[in-house]
């Protein structure tokens, strides 16, 4: 965590451009560790050699059940997603394109989005439901 937000990777191996590699044909920048392959030349660093943090959600469900008479039932829940509040962030443009993994992209190694789950929840959600059963 920086004063410029999250990097997956240290900003000090960040160009001043923000790229991770400088341009053809110029100098390398100082601490440059990523290099763009030469014409018809295969690049060495293999395939998906980057990852962002971790994801790490927590779900909590509390119920309550109470019985007025033999037939007849109240049901009180609360669920909580993302029970501790965690950010849980992501590399990748909005739509989903993995531009924070690109060498040559401004925004490389930097995390600009927040993961959220598959069930659409990213910061703390409470929700409360009270059911009569009869």
């Amino acid at each position: 965590m920086t004063g410029n937000g999250p990097y997956f990777v240290d900003p000090k191996y960040i160009g001043p451009q923000g790229t991770g590699a400088a341009a053809d044909g110029s100098a390398p920048f100082a601490n440059q560790v990523f290099f763009n392959p030469g014409a018809g030349t295969v690049g060495s660093l293999q395939r998906r050699l980057l990852s962002s943090p971790s994801v790490s959600d927590y779900n909590v469900a509390l119920v309550k059940k109470t019985r007025i008479t033999e037939r007849q039932s109240i049901e009180f829940r609360a669920d909580f997603y993302n029970v501790f509040n965690h950010p849980s962030f992501a590399a990748g443009s909005p739509t989903g394109a993995p531009t924070d993994y690109n060498i040559n992209s401004t925004t490389f190694g930097r995390i600009t989005t927040q993961y959220y789950a598959a069930d659409g929840i990213g910061p703390r959600v409470v929700q409360f439901g009270l059911r009569y059963k009869f």
